[in-house]
C-alpha cells in the first residue's frame, strides 16, 4: 500500500501538496481548527490507497490513514479509530474531495498545456457518464444488484457529470443498481444553462430529453443509434433516409465528411421527433480494418 500507484501518479500535483489541500480543506468547511491528527493530505491519501486496494470499507481507510500517519515527517507510528473517522466523513468530506477532484482536474490540464479551445456560444462543455459501484454480497438487502450462480450481488450506480472547462463538478449522485442511464438521462436538465454543451455516451440516447436540452438553449452531442430511422426535414421532402446509401454516396473516401440537419424518430411509442444535425466522417482503411477486428472478435 505504500507503493500505491496512484500516490504514484499524484507526485507533484495538487495531491501532494498539503498548503493547498488545507486551503480547500477550509473552504469547504471540512476543516475549521487547526487538526490535532487527521491532516487533509492524509485523509485525500488515505482514500486513495483504499481506492487502489478495490475496497470502500471504514476498516481499510482507517488503516490506510493510519500508514500514512506513521510515515508522515516527525511522527511516531499512529492509527485512527474507525469512529473517528466515520465522524469525518460527512457532507463537507464529500465536498473537499470533490473540489479537490476539479483542481486536480485544473492543474493536469495545465501542467500538460491542453486548454480546451474556445467555442463560440458555448459556456460550459460538460462531459456525464456512470460507473458500477460493486458492494459486498452482504448488501444485497439493502442494495440489490445482479444475480448469478453465486448468489445475489450488491451495488450502486453512480453517475457524474463535470465541465471539462472549469473542472468543476457540476453532479454527483449515487443511484439504485437498476437505474439505468437512460433513465437518469433527464436529472442533469435542471442543471444547465443556455449555452452549455453536454456530450454523452449512447446509455443516454432518449429523445425527449434531447429536445429538452434544445429548449434551455444547450446543446448536445452524442454517437446516433443505428437503428435509430432519419428522415430529411420537410422542406428538404421528409422522405426516410438510408443512412448506409446516403454515406457510401456522399462520404466514399477516407476523410469525407458530412453535415445534415435531418429529424430523428421516435423510434418508441409515444416518444417526440427529434430535429438534429448528423455530422458523419470516413475514418481511413487502418482504423475501418481494426473495428471491422473487433466486430468479428464481438460476433464469436
Amino acid at each position: 500500500m505504500k507503493n500505491s500507484p496512484l500516490l504514484d501518479l499524484a507526485k507533484g500535483s495538487i495531491l501532494n501538496s498539503p498548503s493547498r489541500l488545507e486551503k480547500i480543506a477550509r473552504r469547504t468547511r471540512w476543516l475549521i481548527r487547526q487538526p490535532k491528527k487527521l491532516k487533509p493530505i492524509q485523509f485525500i491519501h488515505g482514500i486513495l490507497l483504499a481506492v487502489s486496494q478495490g475496497d470502500n470499507s471504514f476498516r481499510l481507510l482507517a488503516s490506510a490513514i493510519g500508514i500514512h500517519l506513521d510515515k508522515s515527517p516527525g511522527s511516531e507510528f499512529d492509527t485512527i479509530s474507525k469512529p473517528a473517522l466515520w465522524e469525518r466523513v460527512n457532507g463537507a468530506a464529500v465536498e473537499f474531495v470533490k473540489s479537490t477532484l476539479a483542481e486536480t482536474l485544473n492543474s493536469e490540464r495545465s501542467a500538460h498545456r491542453c486548454p480546451i479551445p474556445a467555442i463560440p456560444m458555448i459556456e460550459r462543455i460538460i462531459v456525464e457518464d456512470s460507473a458500477i459501484l460493486n458492494l459486498d454480497e452482504r448488501l444485497s438487502g439493502q442494495f440489490p444488484a445482479g444475480s448469478n450462480q453465486h448468489g445475489k450481488g450488491a451495488g450502486l450506480r453512480f453517475q457524474a457529470a463535470f465541465d471539462l472547462i472549469s473542472g468543476e463538478p457540476i453532479r454527483t449522485d449515487l443511484t439504485r443498481y437498476g437505474r439505468n442511464d437512460q433513465a437518469a438521462a433527464s436529472d442533469i436538465l435542471p442543471l444547465l444553462e443556455k449555452g452549455d454543451l453536454l456530450i454523452r455516451d449512447l446509455g443516454y440516447y432518449v429523445n425527449d430529453p434531447f429536445n429538452k436540452i434544445v429548449e434551455k438553449g444547450a446543446h448536445y452531442l452524442s454517437r446516433h443509434l443505428g437503428a435509430r430511422a432519419l428522415f430529411h426535414r420537410e422542406c428538404d421532402g421528409g422522405n426516410k433516409i438510408d443512412l448506409l446509401k446516403h454515406l457510401q454516396k456522399h462520404a466514399p473516401n477516407p476523410g469525407d465528411e458530412i453535415d445534415l440537419e435531418v429529424v430523428m424518430g421516435g423510434g418508441q411509442k409515444g416518444a417526440a421527433q427529434v430535429n438534429c444535425r448528423l455530422v458523419a466522417r470516413r475514418v481511413p482503411p487502418n482504423v475501418e480494418s481494426k473495428r471491422l477486428r473487433r466486430i468479428k472478435q464481438d460476433e464469436k
